[in-house]
Order: structure tokens, then sequence, then C-alpha cells
């Protein structure tokens, strides 16, 4: 069980971290870096919208039309993510 409590903080002090990094560039004021970080959340929130059960338009309620905003989000998502890769390069 310490095991787990022991991987558990070492995730948790990698993602505060992680955090603590991104959070910097993205206060930079004129950098690259800040507006690929920017689509790459885009991209990220565009997955997690796609797959979480909260849906502005409900398919169980609207049925097949209910995925329009699935499909919207998955388009938005692939944009953002070819977005970036282009800056990258």
């Amino acid at each position: 069980m310490s095991e787990l409590f022991n991987l558990l903080s070492t995730f948790m002090w990698c993602g505060t971290i992680l955090g603590l990094a991104l959070m910097i560039v993205l206060s930079l004021p004129k950098s690259h870096m800040r507006e690929v970080m920017k689509r790459f959340l885009l991209v990220a929130a565009c997955v997690v919208y796609i797959f979480s059960p909260f849906d502005i338009v409900p398919e169980a309620i609207f049925g097949p039309l209910g995925f329009i905003d699935d499909i919207g989000a998955f388009a938005a998502g692939l944009m953002a993510a070819r977005s970036a890769i282009r800056m990258t390069t």
C-alpha cells in the first residue's frame, strides 16, 4: 500500500512541476511556444469533451442528432492539432 502512495506522490509532484512550467510558458507575452501550447490545450479540451458523458446536445434525447456536437469537437480538435504541428515544424 505504501508503494501505491509513493507512486501517487510522484505523479502529483510531476504534475505540479509540469503545470508550473506550463503556466510560465503561457505567461510569456510574445512567445511562439505560447501559441503552440494554446492549440494543444484546445486539442486536449476537445478530447475530454468527446469522451465526457455531458454533452450540449445529448444523444439520449436527440438520438443520432446528438453526435453533431461531438463531430464538431472532433473537427475543432483536428484543426487545432494540425495547426499546432505546422507551427512546430
